[in-house]
């Protein structure tokens, strides 16, 4: 590929990207989440048009650590707009997209750290995510045997965190490069689980995703995983333009005890 044919792909790759941000914020749903102790939460809402006539599996997707504040946009740029492509047509769901607000994080810990523990309580921007889950489930026209579970980043340790913590929740869970208390592990040996890492990562240390999936495998589970050679932190543009990905998170089922 010549000079020029790269420089023409590039922008070509910039307008498709901007083209797809745009759909998406233009189809999603703005909303605050408040609770009756006035604690409050931005987040952002898809459903497709029959939703009210026909019950849909729902994404919850958490954004990465770039993606917090309060404008209740930035959380469908990174991501999002890939995985909104790849469902829509051939898998078509509803989407959960809240907003981190700015100087918390999903999980209190150092993102470059080799290793965690696993606090008592979640952060408290985690106790929102699940307050307004429980709501949209009520509210809303939900599969609730088919709710998955996506994140990169910080949004990767997010969804270690939650799944550790409420195994039976989710029918399957996707953490891209993040990482998550191997001491858990044990707890997710049945759920359906895809891991996505970038080896050259200088962010999130590959051996994050490499310790958790190893310990669950240790545990009995026989977890996915998927680790990039020649790719760093974003990952996620390769993991969340995997068709085989949507095949294969689409088929699973929540467990439920007879």
């Amino acid at each position: 590929m010549n000079f020029r044919k790269i420089i023409l792909f590039f922008f070509y790759t910039i307008f498709i990207s901007a083209n797809l941000f745009s759909q998406v914020d233009s189809l999603f749903k703005k909303a605050l989440f408040k609770t009756k102790a006035n604690d409050s939460l931005y987040f952002r809402y898809y459903a497709p048009n029959d939703a009210n006539n026909k019950r849909y599996p729902l994404i919850l997707f958490f954004h990465g650590v770039g993606e917090c504040g309060s404008d209740n946009i930035k959380q469908l740029k990174v991501g999002l707009p890939d995985i909104f492509k790849q469902t829509q047509i051939a898998y078509p769901c509803c989407i959960l997209a809240p907003q981190c607000p700015r100087y918390q994080k999903w999980v209190n810990v150092k993102f470059d750290t080799l290793r965690q523990a696993q606090y008592a309580n979640p952060e408290k921007s985690m106790e929102l995510v699940l307050l307004l889950l429980d709501q949209i489930m009520l509210e809303q026209n939900i599969d609730t045997n088919r709710i998955y579970i996506m994140g990169l980043s910080m949004g990767g340790f997010a969804t270690w965190d939650i799944i550790t913590r409420y195994p039976n929740k989710f029918a399957a869970a996707v953490p891209v490069c993040g990482g998550g208390d191997e001491s858990q592990a044990y707890k997710i040996t049945q759920l359906p689980l895809w891991a996505f890492h970038g080896a050259k990562d200088p962010l999130v240390k590959v051996v994050r995703s490499q310790n958790m999936i190893a310990a669950i495998r240790k545990a009995g589970g026989k977890p996915h995983y998927t680790e990039y050679s020649d790719v760093g932190h974003g990952c996620w543009n390769k993991a969340f333009s995997n068709a085989e990905l949507y095949k294969w998170l689409f088929s699973q089922t929540r467990k439920t005890e007879k």
